[in-house]
């Protein structure tokens, strides 16, 4: 368990990297022992590779491209036939609909993107406990067999229905017949990931941090090695960002200095 932060008991924590030889518990046990020259946490770091501000209006001006086509069409159509272009109201209600629909189903999927993590720099490294702000059902082990029920259930009025208005439409409630037998695995579960980091690896050259790209915009500092296995994105706020910056720039004096090509 992370000696950062008390998450619920629910969480559990990913053992991936002990498994792979990535780091192992005396590195996490080092920095933990070690004074924090920096410790903070950020509640909502969002790891998408553009902002959340530029990355939904990005969406929104792509999903509002058919609805003014569609005014633009009507427009057009009004000129030659002499009437309004409200007139065809029915089409701007229904592209008015998919738009918000399609929007909400966006921003449901873009809240994946937002981490909850917690920072401690000390003199040898960086030691971060991150975790997914997913609902809560989302960190239990996911048993995909109670939707394989759901849609046998489901196909039995579908079956009637396409009976009854035309049986070519068989192939959709027979589909969902074959997906319900299909086994899927089951999903351990979303799990949180506590990672040390070291200004000074022991391992080979090129897992050494040689590289640091700022994000000002975003204060987000990336120190990353030459073949981006090792290092971690360091999301500071507003406060500490330049105080950060300084201190890693004096732990990695001979770092490259890079423009993000990830985040921007």
């Amino acid at each position: 368990m992370s000696h950062l932060i008390q998450r619920p008991d629910y969480i559990q924590y990913s053992q991936v990297g002990l498994d792979e030889g990535w780091y192992s518990v005396e590195d996490r046990e080092k920095l933990e022992k070690e004074p924090a020259v920096f410790q903070w946490e950020v509640p909502y770091a969002f790891k998408s590779e553009i902002g959340p501000w530029k990355l939904h209006l990005k969406a929104l001006s792509i999903m509002c491209v058919p609805y003014l086509l569609c005014f633009l069409y009507s427009i057009y159509n009004s000129i030659n036939h002499n009437r309004s272009p409200w007139e065809d109201n029915g089409i701007f209600v229904f592209f008015g609909v998919f738009i918000v629909f399609a929007y909400s189903l966006f921003w449901y999927i873009s809240r994946t993107q937002y981490y909850h993590v917690v920072y401690k720099i000390t003199e040898s490294g960086v030691l971060r406990d991150e975790l997914k702000r997913y609902p809560k059902f989302r960190y239990r082990k996911q048993d995909p067999v109670k939707l394989m029920y759901f849609l046998r259930f489901l196909s039995i009025p579908l079956i009637i229905m396409a009976l009854i208005i035309d049986p070519l439409l068989l192939a959709g409630a027979a589909g969902a017949v074959f997906l319900s037998f299909i086994r899927f695995p089951a999903d351990p579960g979303e799990k949180a990931n506590y990672i040390p980091v070291f200004w000074e690896e022991n391992g080979a050259p090129e897992d050494i941090i040689c590289i640091i790209n700022i994000v000002s915009k975003r204060r987000i500092i990336h120190i990353l090695s030459s073949n981006g296995s090792n290092g971690a994105p360091i999301f500071c706020t507003e406060e500490n960002f330049e105080e950060v910056k300084a201190y890693i720039f004096s732990k990695l004096p001979n770092a490259q200095h890079e423009v993000c090509p990830i985040y921007r």
